[in-house]
């Protein structure tokens, strides 16, 4: 009978200690989380939840963690060495295999920065810091060009093994007190991280969703469990408690949607429904949804559930992305999770076992230096990647048709950008930056905003000689124009905004061009269009003319040489220049009632029909990255926006 890593056997479990004897239910309840995971990615209908999967993964294995440990610690077995062993075996060789399969075939199928971003997110996972990594490099969890990391799904490792590092060690100190302080120590450790879960989460969604401080509480919920268990003693209760537990993950998984706000407070749901599951199943009658659980086929799925779920994701997205270039019908999503689960049982049974059984590396010094020697060969591998810029010569002529030399960040174009575009506004030197000088008499103008106010500086720049306007830019990465905007992840944004007047003052400015990335602020619930209408009518107060310029596209790629480069494989590239947008195009409906009162300029109107944008025209790149203008799109876009009345 299998039995989780390290767990003593059933028939020889401490009568101190029942809770480590194995349960199947509990297998059974990680085949539920991982078909969730599954299922949602591959885009099933009515499971716009299903991620909540990652969160049932991290209570199951917050019990079943300090379970062990706690059984160590109290039969002063403990040692963090057998600990972090235990890990290893449990984590490092399905997750090896995957990343060695994973670059196999990216050298294949990626385009050379796609290939870059795998390397780097690669040494990433096997330190255990891809969370931090994704959470850098990407806008959110489900924000479109994350869909294209083969290696997104390893946050959450990087989470569980940044949690492990501190836990085995705070357990092991508290417990000197006895368990029930060491519970009081955990309770309040899990109040704690779950006040600042709940109170992140709506100002900076995307770090709360991906770091360990914020998902903290989730495993202390199955560790406080461990620690403390209460198995109900009459069987109503545990058929209640059951059926109320699956109702709630069940619930989770067919309402919850990337809308959905988490790991705040919604994440209650999920966590509580799991730990409900496994306090129903403890009892001494087995209630029924805990019975089907122990089933045979959700038992078969729990045991491969580690596996299927690191194998699942690279698939979908070399799939979807990379092979078919298109959204999975029925019977590729079907073909894919056949091909995960084929995968995820080959490597459970010849990779994960042997080495969990310790049929072979059986030696504690042998596994670490196997281990060690891996991780240096991969990590190596992967940076003799990042040195050779992704091997572009893959498609050498391909390649060619698809690159060009011309700078692609326009923040970074040809003027002093140290000046011009504020990239630490704590740092500003109290000067705007003069674009243009226009001719006497012309509108005094401020461009105010982020990176998506800055990208329209260099069309200006590019066009000073012919503009009878003066513009001044005052932008900063992440600061959109709103005086009384804060962030907690960029704090300085605040002062930095509050002092725009100063320069409207002080630049005798007459009017005001407002952009911004607007879809990432309000998709993020950390502004409204109502806040966004206030800031106009404010400044109209001042008597300023208010030009608001509405989402420019925003595309589901990171680069758009290597979307073009994937279309040009795919055979479809030269014939069209337009992409998806990654946001409901009617964004710019509510920004243009926002404006109320003011001039709105649509860039949507210039590039877009529908959902569809202008990614390239005449041979060249609009957009440098997913969103931001390039030279040569700065300057179509500039040529419109002077077509506008405030700017004659």
């Amino acid at each position: 009978m299998s039995r989780w890593p390290g767990t003593p056997d059933p028939t020889s479990a401490p009568r101190r200690a029942p809770h480590l004897a194995y349960r199947r239910d509990i297998d059974g309840l990680r085949a539920v989380a991982v078909v969730a995971v599954v299922i949602f990615h591959f885009g099933m209908p009515g499971t716009g939840g299903g991620f909540v999967g990652v969160d049932i993964f991290f209570v199951i294995s917050g019990f079943l963690i300090t379970s062990i440990l706690a059984a160590d610690i109290e039969g002063d077995r403990f040692s963090l060495l057998r600990f972090y062993e235990r890990r290893v075996r449990r984590i490092a060789p399905a997750l090896f295999t995957v990343l060695i399969a994973s670059g196999l075939v990216a050298l294949v199928v990626l385009p050379p920065r796609a290939l870059k971003d795998l390397a780097q997110s690669v040494i990433a996972t096997i330190v255990f810091v891809s969370n931090i990594y994704f959470w850098s490099s990407t806008q959110g969890y489900f924000n479109g060009a994350a869909e294209i990391r083969p290696l997104l799904h390893t946050w959450s490792l990087g989470v569980e093994e940044q949690f492990y590092i501190v836990f085995p060690i705070i357990l092991a100190a508290t417990m000197r007190w006895g368990r029930n302080r060491a519970a009081w120590i955990v309770l309040a450790g899990l109040v704690a991280a779950f006040a600042a879960s709940a109170w992140i989460t709506p100002r900076a969604p995307s770090a709360s969703f991906y770091l360990s401080p914020t998902r903290a509480w989730e495993l202390l919920t199955g560790a406080l469990m461990a620690l403390r268990p209460t198995y109900p003693a009459k069987r109503w209760v545990g058929e209640a408690a059951s059926l109320l537990g699956f109702g709630l993950v069940a619930f989770s998984v067919a309402t919850f949607s990337v809308q959905t706000l988490t790991p705040g407070f919604a994440a209650i749901a999920p966590c509580l429904g799991a730990a409900l599951l496994i306090i129903a199943g403890g009892g001494p009658y087995t209630p029924v949804v805990n019975s089907v659980l122990a089933s045979r086929p959700f038992v078969a799925l729990g045991l491969i559930s580690y596996s299927l779920y690191l194998w699942h994701w690279p698939i979908y997205v070399y799939l979807r992305h990379y092979i078919l270039f298109a959204p999975l019908g029925a019977d590729a999503a079907a073909g894919g999770v056949t091909l995960a689960v084929l995968l995820a049982t080959l490597s459970w049974r010849f990779i994960e076992q042997p080495i969990r059984r310790r049929d072979i590396l059986k030696r504690r010094g042998i596994l670490f230096a196997a281990f060690a020697g891996a991780a240096l060969i991969i990590a190596a591998l992967s940076g003799g990647v990042l040195l050779a810029k992704g091997l572009p010569e893959r498609f050498h002529n391909l390649s060619k048709a698809a690159m060009q030399t011309e700078a692609l960040h326009p923040e970074w174009a040809p003027y002093d950008s140290a000046k011009c575009f504020v990239l630490v506004p704590a740092n500003w030197g109290g000067e705007a930056c003069r674009l243009t000088h226009g001719k006497p008499g012309g509108h005094q103008v401020l461009l105010w905003g982020d990176s998506y106010a800055g990208h329209y500086a260099s069309g200006f720049l590019a066009a000073r000689d012919q503009l009878p306007i003066s513009v001044l830019e005052y932008t900063s990465p992440r600061c959109p124009p709103i005086a009384d905007y804060h962030s907690y992840s960029d704090p300085d944004c605040a002062a930095f905004n509050r002092q725009a007047i100063d320069v409207i003052r002080r630049y005798h400015i007459d009017t005001v061009i407002l952009s911004a990335r607007w879809e990432s602020y309000m998709s993020g619930h950390r502004m409204t269009g109502a806040e966004v209408a206030g800031e106009v009518k404010a400044l109209r107060a001042w008597g300023l003319t208010v030009i608001l310029v509405g989402q420019s596209p925003v595309f589901n790629f990171d680069y758009p040489d290597d979307y073009y480069l994937a279309r040009l494989r795919a055979g479809e590239g030269r014939s069209d220049d337009r992409a998806s947008l990654a946001f409901p195009a009617t964004l710019n409906n509510e920004l243009r009632a926002a404006a109320a009162g003011a001039t709105f300029f649509d860039p949507s109107a210039v590039l877009c029909e529908g959902q569809r944008c202008l990614y390239r025209k005449s041979g060249q790149y609009i957009v440098g990255d997913s969103g931001h203008f390039t030279q040569f799109g700065s300057s179509l876009m500039v040529a419109e926006l002077a077509k506008l009345p405030p700017l004659q």
